[in-house]
């Protein structure tokens, strides 16, 4: 079969009409001489001649010279079953209907007999199981998948239970998932669906700029933009599964339908692991996004529900009209809502039980010195190495300290970065984010103010840097959590 890259070369009308436009842009041109112009005025005429009456008669007959429009070995066996699947199907309706209409014997069998001949004969002309393996197999079912999701999400564009933006995002991915499962299989297929998860480019020049420059807005909108485009991800993969359960198992058989049920499994877990995330850090904005899409999909269904009433007769059209026209929200347009990142330093303080002593005019005083940032997955806050410039408190969520010999989880209520501003030395570990962190910065000289300021503090913060200090001082250990009270 003719594969669809090479069949956009052979359009030769609009190349045609290019060349011609071309040519009367340089015809028109007063600088050129009258010979070049009328040199390339006959030459493109005569191009555009050729293509028609000589490509337009001969192509398809070198096309199927070449073979180009047949199926390869691969698509002849994947239509073969696909056939004797739809004989077995047709027959077994025939069947059926007789039965319902209580209908003769020798009628049944003169329909039945073409599909039974049929049957056997794609049977018989079936190609042998190399020709089509289990990894073949799957990769048909998972470009099947793919193209079955694109038909998903396109129904969420109808519907609006997803913002265009959100729904161009989830067809490029669609086709993605196609080309690599085509290509790759299965491990193409997991590739992309890790790709599709991974913060896009706009999102990491959005937290770029928050983190350089402080802005927070473009910021927000790509926080936005990640929470719905999850939630329509994890709704697309649960309306995959009866498509697997069915289509895909009635032509690829119960090993490749398990196959792929453990693939959209993962599909799942990773969706909903990151979508979590984002719903214990911004718990308002996911619960307004949900009644958001509930609404739609509600909506939706009572739609389908009148559709279904006037394709059955038993309402008219103009009842049917009337319906659609005054049910509920039909010309709400059901905006997301805002989202707000949440950065107010003195909520975030309050999250802080080591500042829990201090006064109101101490929290006012401290509350200009401390500086509110957001971390998002897997950041790097502080690496090993570096000179340190602050401490952080974490007022939300939970961090990571990795140190060539062991692991320490620190949750909210809990600081770090203390040592290097005590000690003078370089950062002695990494510090990365395990969600989405909001932790409260404070610069070397407004901690040593800070620590002059607040004995009670000073204390604790030197209670805490010795006994990390005797820990950094022992031998190596099994990963250690502290205890995370996000």
């Amino acid at each position: 079969m003719l594969d669809p890259q090479i069949r956009p070369t052979l359009r030769p009308g609009l190349r045609g009409a290019l060349t011609l436009v071309l040519a009367l842009a340089i015809t028109e041109n007063a600088a050129l001489p009258r010979e070049v112009q009328r040199f390339v005025a006959i030459l493109a005429t005569g191009m555009v001649l050729f293509t028609l009456f000589v490509n337009g008669t001969t192509l398809r007959r070198v096309i199927h010279i070449l073979g180009l429009d047949r199926l390869s070995s691969r698509d002849q066996a994947l239509r073969d079953r696909i056939l004797a699947l739809s004989y077995t199907e047709g027959r077994d309706a025939a069947r059926g209907i007789a039965q319902t209409h209580s209908l003769s014997s020798s009628a049944v069998e003169q329909v039945v007999a073409p599909y039974e001949a049929k049957i056997a004969q794609a049977n018989a002309d079936k190609r042998a199981p190399e020709d089509l393996t289990e990894r073949d197999r799957l990769a048909f079912a998972l470009v099947a998948l793919a193209n079955n999701e694109r038909v998903v999400v396109l129904a969420m564009l109808a519907d609006r239970s997803a913002s265009p933006a959100v729904v161009q995002v989830l067809l490029d991915n669609a086709d993605t998932f196609a080309e690599a499962a085509r290509n790759e299989g299965r491990l193409g297929y997991h590739r992309t669906s890790e790709a599709a998860l991974a913060f896009p480019i706009g999102f990491r020049i959005a937290y770029f700029l928050y983190r350089r420059l402080g802005i927070i807005p473009f910021l927000a909108d790509r926080l936005a933009d990640r929470a719905e485009i999850l939630q329509s991800m994890r709704f697309v993969i649960e309306h995959l599964r009866p498509f697997n359960e069915h289509e895909i198992h009635a032509i690829f058989g119960e090993r490749i339908t398990h196959i792929v049920a453990e693939i959209l499994d993962q599909r799942r877990d990773a969706i909903s692991s990151g979508l979590d995330a984002l719903r214990r850090q911004y718990p308002d904005f996911a619960a307004e996004l949900e009644v958001r899409f509930l609404r739609q999909s509600t909506l939706r269904e009572v739609k389908a529900r009148f559709r279904s009433l006037f394709d059955e007769g038993l309402i008219g059209r103009e009842v049917f009209t009337d319906l659609e026209r005054g049910v509920l929200d039909a010309n709400a347009t059901h905006e997301r809502p805002r989202f707000d990142i949440g950065l107010n330093t003195r909520q975030l303080i309050q999250q802080l039980d080591i500042l829990a002593g201090l006064d109101e005019g101490q929290l006012e005083r401290l509350s200009r010195m401390l500086r509110p940032l957001l971390a998002v997955p897997n950041d790097h806050i502080i690496r090993m190495g570096e000179q340190g410039d602050a401490v952080y408190f974490i007022a939300s969520r939970a961090v990571e300290v990795i140190r060539p010999e062991r692991r320490i989880s620190l949750g909210s209520g809990q600081f770090f970065g203390e040592m290097a501003l005590l000690t003078g030395q370089p950062r002695q570990a990494d510090v990365v984010a395990r969600s989405y962190c909001q932790l409260l910065v404070l610069r070397r000289a407004d901690f040593e103010a800070f620590m002059d300021a607040n004995p009670e503090s000073r204390a604790t913060i030197n209670r805490v840097a010795e006994s990390r200090k005797a820990m950094n001082a022992s031998g190596p250990v099994a990963t250690q959590h502290s205890e995370n009270r996000a």
